[in-house]
C-alpha cells in the first residue's frame, strides 16, 4: 500500500489567468446524458438550477447530432429553460448540429424553434468531434462541405448569432511549425487543426471567432486509464488498499500532467483573440469507475485552475446513460426505488461545490495571498491528513471565513454505486452532501479536513484602531 500525499499542492500562475470578477463563470454540462437519460428524471431539472449560482450561468449543450433530422426531443429543453428563469437563474445552450443525419434546414428549424421560445443560444457548434476518424478522418475540406450549407443559412438568418469549428485535440506542432508540447501530440491533429485556422484567417471567415475543442485525460496522462479499478465485492466495514491506490494515482497524474496548461497556451498562442469552448472535458473511458473521491477531485482542480474568461464555455461530460452526474435511485441504490426519481452522484455534489464561488475566479487557498480588504473564493484539494491553515493577513480583521467542502473516508468514497464494484457489493454511500463550516469570529486559523476538497470564503476588512491613534 502506498502513503498517501500530505498533501496535493496547486500551482496556479494568477497572471496567466487573470480575469475580471464581474463576469460570470459560463460551465455546465455536456448533453449527451440529458438527451438520452436525464430529461425522464423528474427532479432532475430542480436540483441543477439549484447548484447553479445566481451569478453563473448554466450552459447545456444540447446534441442535436444525436438526432435523426429534426431533433424530436428540443421541448424538453424549453421545459429546462422556463424552469431555470422561474428561479432567477440563467440557462443558455450550444446547439451542436447534426451535420451527418439532418439537412441544413432542419438544423436552422431546430435553432430558430429555440430562439422563437425564448431560450438564449450562445452558440451553433459544427457537428461533434467532426474531424475523427469515423467522420472528416482529418480532412478539413471534408468537414468544410458538411457545415457550410449550414453556416450559410446562419449568416443569412441570423447574422449575429456566433458559431463554433472544432480543432483536434492533440496537435503536435503549432501553425508554425514549433512543438505544440500537448502529451501524445499528432500529426493528423496538427495538419487538421493548421487547416482549420487558415480557413477561419480568411477574408471570407473572419467573422467566425469561437473554436470547440475536447479536452480528456487519457493514457497519456493515466497510467490506469485503460484497466478498471482491482475488481472486489464492496462491503463499508473493510479497507480496500488496492483500489485507493489505483484512486491515488488517477488523481496524481492526472493533476500533474501538462495536458490542460499546454493545451491553452497552444489555443492562444495560434488563435489569440478567439472564445475557446471546452464542450467536454473529463477523463476518457471513464465510465465505469465515475462517481467517486477521485473522479470528482480531478474535475474540480481542472475547472477551478484552468477556467478562464477567454472560454466560450467549460462543460463537463456527463457520461453515457447512468453513469452521469445525476443518476436514477433505482441504478445506484435500490432497484426497488421509482427509476424517474434521481439522485446526485459525486461528481454532482462537486459541481454544486464549483458554484459556491460567487467570483469568476478561485484562487489557491495555499498559494494565493490575501493582501487587501475584499472577499475571496479560494479552493484546496486534500488528499492525505487533516492539517491546519493558518492565515497569513497582517493588519486585516477575517471577518466571516466560510469553508463549504466534500468529504470522502477514501479516493473511491463515492455516493451509491459504482459500476466497477462486483455483484453483490453494497453500494457505497460515503460522500452524501456539501459540509458547511461558518466562523464569525476573526479566527487566526482553520483546520482542513482529511480527504476532502473544497471552496473557503474569506472576507477581509480593514483593522480598527480602537484607541483612535
Amino acid at each position: 500500500m502506498k502513503i498517501k500525499l500530505f498533501i496535493s499542492i496547486l500551482l496556479i500562475a494568477a497572471t496567466t489567468f487573470a480575469q475580471d470578477s464581474n463576469i460570470p463563470k459560463l460551465i455546465g454540462t455536456n448533453g449527451t446524458n440529458f438527451f438520452e437519460y436525464e430529461f425522464s428524471l423528474t427532479n432532475a431539472k430542480e436540483r441543477y438550477a439549484e447548484a447553479t449560482n445566481t451569478k453563473n450561468t448554466f450552459i447545456l449543450r444540447y446534441r442535436s447530432d444525436k438526432m435523426f433530422g429534426y431533433p424530436e426531443d428540443i421541448d424538453d429543453v424549453l421545459i429546462y429553460d422556463d424552469y431555470f428563469e422561474s428561479q432567477g437563474k440563467d440557462f443558455e445552450v450550444v446547439y451542436t448540429a447534426n451535420l451527418d443525419d439532418a439537412t441544413a434546414q432542419e438544423n436552422l428549424d431546430g435553432i430558430t424553434f429555440l430562439i422563437n421560445n425564448g431560450v438564449t443560444v450562445r452558440c451553433v457548434e459544427f457537428g461533434n468531434e467532426y474531424y475523427s476518424g469515423q467522420q472528416a478522418n482529418f480532412v478539413f475540406s471534408v468537414y468544410q462541405a458538411a457545415f457550410e450549407p449550414l453556416f450559410t443559412l446562419i449568416k443569412n438568418t441570423y447574422s449575429t448569432l456566433p458559431v463554433s469549428i472544432f480543432l483536434a485535440p492533440r496537435p503536435s506542432q503549432n501553425t508554425d511549425g514549433t512543438l505544440s508540447n500537448i502529451p501524445g501530440g499528432a500529426n493528423g491533429h496538427a495538419t487538421f487543426n493548421n487547416a482549420v485556422i487558415a480557413y477561419l484567417n480568411s477574408s471570407a471567415c473572419r467573422s467566425i471567432d469561437q473554436v470547440s475543442i475536447h479536452t480528456y485525460f487519457n493514457g497519456n496522462e493515466f497510467s490506469g486509464y485503460l484497466t478498471l479499478p482491482p475488481v472486489a465485492v464492496y462491503n463499508p466495514i473493510y479497507y480496500y488498499p488496492d483500489q485507493d491506490d489505483f484512486f491515488l494515482d488517477m488523481y496524481n497524474e492526472c493533476t500533474a500532467s501538462s495536458l490542460w496548461p499546454n493545451t491553452m497556451t497552444y489555443m492562444r498562442y495560434n488563435m489569440p483573440g478567439r472564445k475557446y469552448n471546452f464542450t467536454e472535458f473529463g477523463i476518457d473511458n471513464s465510465g465505469e469507475f465515475r462517481n467517486n473521491f477521485s473522479y470528482s477531485a480531478v474535475m474540480f482542480h481542472t475547472w477551478n485552475k484552468y477556467y478562464a474568461n477567454d472560454m466560450g464555455c467549460m462543460l463537463i461530460h456527463n457520461g453515457n446513460g447512468e453513469v452521469g452526474l445525476f443518476r436514477s435511485k433505482k441504478s445506484l441504490d435500490d432497484p426497488a426505488l421509482d427509476p424517474t426519481l434521481g439522485v446526485e452522484t459525486t461528481e454532482f455534489l462537486m459541481f454544486e461545490l464549483f458554484n459556491k464561488a460567487e467570483s469568476e475566479i478561485t484562487r489557491d487557498l495555499l498559494t494565493y495571498s490575501m493582501t487587501t480588504a475584499d472577499t475571496y473564493y479560494l479552493y484546496y484539494i486534500n488528499t492525505g491528513n487533516t492539517y491546519t491553515y493558518t492565515f497569513n493577513t497582517p493588519n486585516l480583521t477575517r471577518s466571516f471565513v466560510e469553508l463549504n467542502y466534500i468529504q470522502g473516508k477514501h479516493m473511491y468514497s463515492s455516493s451509491g454505486r459504482m459500476n466497477w464494484w462486483s455483484d453483490g457489493s453494497v453500494p457505497n454511500s460515503e460522500i452524501t452532501s456539501i459540509s458547511n463550516l461558518q466562523y464569525n469570529s476573526n479566527i487566526s486559523s482553520i483546520s482542513i479536513p482529511d480527504t476532502s476538497f473544497g471552496i473557503m470564503k474569506v472576507m477581509l476588512t480593514d483593522m480598527v484602531d480602537v484607541c483612535g491613534f
